[in-house]
């Protein structure tokens, strides 16, 4: 497009030069760039976006803001406004009032066992004993900081709880002797309860970050040997309903590994005759399924079929007590040991032992580490890296005891 001297090009005019090709920038006017602006701005606010009204005020200068903003712009400054809002100290009121629903989502969210559960209740109620008894100034053991009792020791009945507070609740516990396996479950129900607190939206201070477990002893678990475990499984009265339910109970505890509380609750359902298993329904919510040797299918099928019946069943558990009804865990504890006794076993053992005495046996057979981990149930396989702790120190024992070189140092 040619152009005559002293005319200006129309808007989107093409314009032909010499060295390029070009379109002019249609730049548009001043109040053009206005109407622009409006257009896009009210084209932005009239789009469905959903909204909340807003409404905050100013206690020291009095200003008020109201209006509305989107979610997700409230939802960001709920969070900005919560993490720059410094943390505040848990009050004991405080911790005490929103226990009990930290305690109902571990049943219903976590789904721990109700055995779990009251161990926690109890952890929690020692430790808000122990924050009364700070407050009344009963609850320094000698040697503690006395910073943690400022709050008792002005009179105030609030105690707000920081790091401190908890290192002087465990002096507190150690000096009433309680071990340090007992006082490291306390401190993890306390890191589980702050933890919990958090997540529901509460800014407060965990006073447990800082915090470390109690060094604990390692204890090699007691187990028995094989000749002890054929003199204890022999040991019931088989001519009365209560020996012949008292052997399979045995029988099953060792044949299976199981804990007493398996053992306890185990429902008809869960055994499977024509493939010799356990389906087994154990600790945290884990399912596993057991076999059973062959004279342990035969004890329990003759258990189901010639005593349970006479037993006057009144639940769908396996083992029943004489009134037909759920055996307990003081029954079998009471019972395993009785028997010890009476076959000359001079040592304090449990049915937990029996359960020891199954991983112990199995991996002294040749069984690997791992399908032993999946016969207890554990769901770490270092918890079961303890029966090879007991492996070594039989073998160095024998060892030290039949080797040649070994017996002639000794003479």
């Amino acid at each position: 497009m040619a152009l005559a001297k002293g005319t200006m090009p129309q808007r989107g005019a093409i314009i032909h030069s010499s060295k390029k090709r070009r379109t002019e920038c249609s730049r548009p006017k001043r109040q053009n760039v206005r109407q622009l602006t409006a257009m896009r701005r009210k084209r932005h606010w009239t789009r469905i976006r959903p909204r909340v009204y807003y409404k905050c005020s100013n206690a020291a200068s009095g200003t008020l803001w109201q209006g509305y903003m989107d979610i997700q712009d409230m939802a960001f400054m709920t969070a900005f406004s919560s993490a720059s809002r410094p943390a505040a100290l848990p009050a004991a009121s405080f911790l005490k009032q929103q226990a009990p629903q930290w305690l109902d989502s571990l049943l219903a969210v976590r789904g721990l066992s109700p055995a779990t559960v009251t161990a926690y209740t109890q952890d929690l109620n020692d430790f808000f004993s122990f924050l009364e008894n700070l407050s009344a100034g009963r609850a320094e053991p000698a040697g503690t900081m006395p910073e943690a009792s400022s709050a008792a020791a002005s009179g105030t009945d609030e105690i707000l709880v920081t790091t401190d507070t908890v290192l002087l609740y465990l002096a507190y516990g150690q000096s009433r002797q309680q071990t340090a396996r007992t006082l490291a479950r306390r401190l993890a129900a306390l890191r589980s309860y702050f933890v919990w607190l958090a997540d529901q939206g509460h800014n407060l201070v965990n006073p447990c970050v800082d915090t470390t477990n109690p060094s604990l002893p390692m204890h090699l678990p007691v187990f028995l040997s094989k000749e002890e475990v054929k003199a204890l499984l022999a040991q019931p009265d088989s001519s009365t309903l209560r020996g012949k339910r008292d052997a399979c109970i045995l029988d099953i505890l060792y044949a299976a590994g199981l804990r007493v509380s398996e053992l306890i609750s185990l429902p008809l359902n869960a055994v499977d005759m024509q493939q010799g298993l356990l389906r087994i329904f154990g600790k945290g919510s884990k399912e596993r399924l057991v076999p059973l040797h062959d004279k342990a299918q035969k004890h329990l099928l003759e258990y189901l079929a010639k005593v349970r019946p006479l037993l006057s069943p009144q639940c769908s558990l396996v083992f029943l007590n004489q009134k037909g009804k759920k055996l307990t865990r003081q029954y079998v504890f009471t019972m395993v040991r009785d028997m010890a006794r009476a076959c000359g076993i001079q040592r304090t053992i449990s049915p937990h032992t029996l359960r020891h005495s199954f991983a112990t046996h199995l991996l002294e057979g040749g069984a690997d580490l791992r399908s032993v981990q999946m016969l207890l149930g554990h769901s770490d396989v270092a918890t079961t890296e303890i029966y090879t702790h007991v492996q070594t120190e039989r073998l160095i024992r024998l060892h030290h005891q039949f080797h040649p070189r070994c017996r002639q140092e000794k003479t």
